[in-house]
């Protein structure tokens, strides 16, 4: 049967359709005719009359169904057949689609189908959400799914005949064009939105789930960010928050998983083919697709019009686990791109850390509404308070005053009397019910925020465990790419740090959250600082890689990042240590309380930055402590490990390595830092007082025994190579301890008494302030932790001493000040002065 007949049958069909079985079931049968027509003309070459024929039935037959509103709509139990008259209609729908696609329709007909196709949608949507909604739909959950995979394949068709169709850009103009209705393709998203996720939670076919993610996502990109949609970009921000949080919800629930997945096997794919085979050819393509799918929702998520309903989907659905998936997503990226693919990689890599940094980012603006819904509520507890005790002091003085005035007042002023208690009693009354009220406001925020804060927690201990990002962890990564992912994950560790904090001093006070300690808190905060602790280590990892090669601007603003996260981490990991053990523990506890991730990580902060060990006076005995006991613990107890699993594991034995290698590496800085400093000490000051030979003969004996370490340490440490080339990797590590650990602590001790001598000091803390004076605020402890620019504003922030560096606040001039500012002020001033 042709095209035409078995169109004029289906619109026979269609007349008189009633809301019942025998009506539905000869309506699918007419659709399964009608379908079986379209699949036998594909491939059929048509006339133009014909072909403009069929546009225009195709298009009457759509708003044919399009008027099927009064039977279609309605429960789906109560009467069997208007479900199957949805599901029959969408079916013959995306049978038109698919005949559409084949015409090649002009847009402005394109849009003509998709406008006629707009109610059979929703109304399918609706059908299937009543379903999904009532109890007694468990017995035919089967068919639900059915269904719901049905429904996902008419929006795929719609999607991929009329909104993206052969020619991306001219649907698109065909919306734009529409300016009798702008709104109707705002209208559309939406509807789409509701329709994907009424059908996937249904559970639809995976493979058609993820289709329509992708063509889900090209869409919305086309909504916000084409060309031709600039002059209705305020639509979708008019949207009600509510739709604007499905519309973002969608977007990362439905769109970010399969993007990770779909990365990580075409990287695992790239990385097992054999180069110029056709294997790697295919794999170099499904990547080339999936980094395009990132640009795009990179793009999505740092458009403004969502943000209000990102924000509210971090709240509502997960904040952790959408995070876990963008460092899953960071770390799939592959490090060693095909060829002619480098620049699309590196991209790939710059946005995969800007789409982190913006979930940090709204996850950040998050907490800062619960601080200040905090602050607001207490504000109207007071405030209520307030009123209520005036209103009572004010009746009981007004009171005494009326009976010794007139002691003997007769009936009428009894009754004024007693009128102006009543108004006291009103105004009590009135006090007291906005005093229930605010508690009951109250309370809906404290429910509010202890759901942000258990997302909060869980994104910081739970996500980061279960999936860390290794590959940021290696060689390889580009300095650009890992500049910004640096970047994004120094966001991420701030949040994490702020929100540790808050939670162990406001938040234990707070009215908004109640106690947080129940169940195993111990536990709870170990894998936090684990996680701190980690977080800091990837950091560090990226920023020495950024950092590899770079000019002297790089490295300084390396510096001062890594002062930022260095004191953010130390602060964070004590009140941690507090809410962990109870009392703050002794420096010496907290170092049995060390990670390798921290021990490593401690030794980049201070490699990159030695300023640290001055600003920081715990920070140099936890580094002699992280490099004596905790690092070679971890070599032999993993090592152990491995002889105990027979050396067959594979991930071990590569862990294991990584860490005698982290070893090496360490202890060749530490010969390179004992060398610089032994140089610094031969430049000899010129002769003069006994006191002056007497501090230079101290210099001298300071360097020759700097000297002899380093000397020592290398002798050592080349002789416990040569020793151990031969050996596993259990008595490779036993044989590092042995011989070459002693000697580098010993090393480790005496640049340690090296940085802390008053000139060191001295010149450490005068960098430390110029540093500071490159940030918004100079105290390093301030919470906007990831800014280095100078704040716009008045000359009220800078310091009244140095008038160099700037401050946020009158709390932020003090905390400087009580760190060490006040050594510096002068000097600064001075070399301002001389400037």
């Amino acid at each position: 049967m042709s095209l035409l007949p078995a169109l004029a049958i289906l619109q026979q069909g269609l007349v008189g359709l009633c809301p019942d079985e025998a009506s539905a079931n000869a309506l699918e049968k007419t659709v399964v005719v009608f379908t079986m027509a379209v699949n036998a003309s594909q491939g059929e070459v048509l006339s133009g009359s014909t072909k403009q024929e069929l546009t225009e039935k195709i298009i009457a037959l759509a708003q044919q169904l399009a008027l099927l509103d009064q039977s279609l709509a309605g429960d789906p139990f109560t009467a069997p057949g208007r479900l199957m008259n949805v599901h029959a209609a969408c079916a013959a729908l995306h049978a038109c689609i698919r005949i559409g696609t084949t015409l090649s329709l002009s847009p402005s007909d394109a849009f003509r189908l998709a406008a006629a196709a707009r109610p059979v949608i929703n109304a399918g949507t609706a059908a299937l959400t009543v379903a999904l909604a009532d109890p007694r739909h468990a017995r035919d959950l089967a068919v639900l799914g059915d269904r719901a995979a049905q429904q996902l394949g008419v929006v795929e068709g719609v999607l991929d005949g009329i909104l993206v169709g052969p020619d991306y850009s001219r649907s698109a103009r065909a919306f734009a064009a529409t300016a009798a209705n702008p709104t109707a393709a705002v209208d559309w998203l939406v509807t789409v939105t509701h329709t994907l996720d009424a059908a996937t939670t249904a559970g639809g076919r995976e493979g058609l789930r993820s289709s329509a993610a992708q063509r889900y996502l090209a869409v919305t990109h086309s909504f916000i960010t084409h060309q031709e949609f600039q002059l209705h970009s305020h639509l979708l921000a008019s949207l009600a928050i509510n739709e604007r949080t499905q519309v973002a919800r969608t977007l990362l629930t439905l769109c970010l998983p399969p993007l990770v997945e779909g990365m990580e096997a075409a990287a695992g794919a790239l990385e097992e083919s054999r180069p110029g085979s056709s294997a790697a050819a295919s794999a170099a393509m499904d990547l080339g697709h999936q980094l395009g799918r990132l640009q795009l929702l990179e793009q999505c998520v740092k458009h403004p019009s969502l943000q209000a309903g990102l924000s509210a989907t971090l709240q509502l659905h997960g904040s952790g686990r959408l995070v876990q998936l963008a460092v899953r997503l960071a770390a799939a990226l592959p490090l060693s791109p095909p060829p002619g693919m480098e620049r699309d990689v590196a991209a790939g890599h710059v946005a995969a850390g800007q789409l982190l940094a913006q979930l940090v980012l709204i996850m950040r603006l998050t907490l800062e509404q619960m601080r200040a819904a905090e602050q607001d509520a207490a504000e109207e507890i007071r405030a209520a308070e307030r009123e209520g005790g005036s209103s009572m002091d004010a009746g009981s003085g007004s009171d005494g005053e009326h009976s010794s005035a007139q002691p003997d007042s007769n009936d009428h002023g009894g009754a004024e009397c007693s009128a102006e208690g009543s108004g006291h009693d009103d105004r009590g009354n009135d006090s007291l019910s906005r005093k229930c009220s605010s508690s009951q406001h109250l309370e809906e925020r404290r429910a509010a925020a202890w759901q942000v804060v258990r997302l909060l927690l869980c994104q910081i201990y739970d996500s980061w465990l279960e999936a860390p990002p290794a590959a940021i962890c290696d060689k390889g990564l580009s300095a650009a790419a890992a500049d910004s992912l640096a970047g994004s994950l120094l966001r991420l560790h701030s949040l994490s740090c702020s929100m540790v904090h808050w939670l162990v001093t406001a938040g234990k006070k707070s009215a908004l959250v109640p106690e947080i300690n129940d169940g195993e808190p111990h536990k709870l905060w170990r894998d936090v600082i684990d996680a701190l602790c980690s977080q800091k280590f990837a950091v560090c990892q990226a920023m020495h890689t950024a950092t590899a090669g770079s000019n002297a601007a790089s490295r300084s603003a390396s510096q001062r990042r890594m002062q930022v996260m260095h004191h953010t981490h130390q602060a964070a990991l004590r009140v941690a240590y507090a809410a962990a053990s109870g009392p703050l523990p002794s420096d010496a506890d907290a170092c049995s309380l060390l990670t390798f991730p921290l021990a490593y990580s401690l030794w980049m902060a201070v490699k990159s930055c030695p300023q640290l060990l001055v600003a920081d006076p715990a920070c140099a005995s936890l580094l002699e402590q992280a490099l004596r006991v905790q690092a070679p613990g971890c070599l032999l107890d993993e090592a152990q490990a491995l002889v105990e699993a027979g050396g067959a594991d594979p991930a071990l034995t590569k862990l294991v390595q990584r860490r005698l290698s982290t070893f090496a590496d360490v202890m060749a800085q530490l010969e390179q830092a004992g060398g610089d400093a032994a140089a610094a000490l031969a430049a000899s000051p010129p002769d003069g007082s006994e006191a002056e030979q007497q501090q230079q003969q101290q210099r001298e004996a300071r360097r020759q025994g700097l000297q002899s370490a380093v000397s020592r340490a290398h002798a050592a440490w080349a002789e416990a190579q040569r020793s151990s080339r031969a050996m596993p990797l259990a008595g490779r590590a036993e044989v590092y301890q042995q011989q070459a650990l002693p000697a580098a602590t010993q090393l480790g001790s005496l640049l340690q008494e090296y940085r802390l001598l008053p000139e060191q000091v001295a010149a450490a803390e005068l960098e430390l302030a110029e540093i500071a004076a490159c940030r918004a605020c100079a105290n390093l402890r301030c919470p906007r932790l990831d800014e280095t620019t100078q704040p716009a504003g008045s000359r009220k922030s800078l310091c009244a001493g140095c008038r160099v560096v700037r401050f946020c606040g009158p709390a932020c001039i003090k905390m400087a000040w009580r760190d060490g500012h006040k050594r510096v002020c002068a000097v600064l001033a001075a070399k301002r002065q001389q400037a």
